[in-house]
């Protein structure tokens, strides 16, 4: 926004910073602030009543922000909007869903199985997004290998209580559920917990 801009007209929202997996701007490396819309508000396109400060002052922010760079997770979202493809696994689902399955097994497997991601720090959020999406961009094959990792920590702590499903896998167990429509992570963590419980059942 230049000087001589109406703030009210030329202050134009992105489509991509809708989503909670956008944390910073790409082209400038800062981080976004977010905030909540002002009522009347909830059409794309200008949000400036959301942005009271002068260019200046939003200047002075900026400059004075930690430099943070684009998580991986990040990168694919902007790319997903602007028609580019990625790894099919995730492209051959809605977008939330792709977003949010990376996030919650991130969080578990950076973080340990009591860990939600909606509770994570922005950059413990970053950290568990860039791990989830290690897996996730591998596709099934990547996903099963998070599960058996996983697994296999919690039966070094103990074999016999690893069996216990929410041991290795915790809050995972919670937030797959809560994801909507015809879940792939879902269906592959319920297929690793039925293999692990035949394999233990028959030891």
């Amino acid at each position: 926004v230049s000087a001589k801009q109406d703030s009210a007209i030329h202050r134009r929202e992105r489509l991509a910073w809708r989503l909670k997996a956008v944390r910073c701007c790409p082209a400038h490396g800062r981080p976004l602030i977010r905030r909540m819309r002002p009522d009347g508000t909830e059409g794309m396109g200008a949000f400036a009543g959301g942005v009271p400060e002068t260019t200046a002052m939003l200047e002075d922010i900026a400059r004075s922000s930690e430099r943070r760079s684009a998580s991986p997770l990040q990168t694919y979202v902007a790319g997903r909007i602007k028609g580019h493809p990625g790894p099919a696994w995730l492209d051959n689902q809605p977008l939330e869903q792709a977003i949010r399955s990376s996030e919650v097994l991130g969080a578990v497997f950076a973080f340990g199985p009591h860990a939600a991601f909606d509770n994570l720090s922005d950059s413990e959020g970053d950290v568990a997004s860039t791990c989830g999406w290690r897996f996730t961009s591998r596709g099934e094959a990547g996903v099963r290998r998070a599960f058996r990792i996983m697994q296999a920590r919690a039966d070094q702590k103990d074999p016999v209580i690893a069996r216990r499903i929410r041991n290795p896998f915790g809050t995972l167990l919670d937030e797959v559920q809560r994801i909507s429509g015809n879940c792939p992570i879902r269906l592959l963590l319920h297929e690793h917990i039925t293999n692990t419980a035949g394999t233990a059942s028959g030891k």
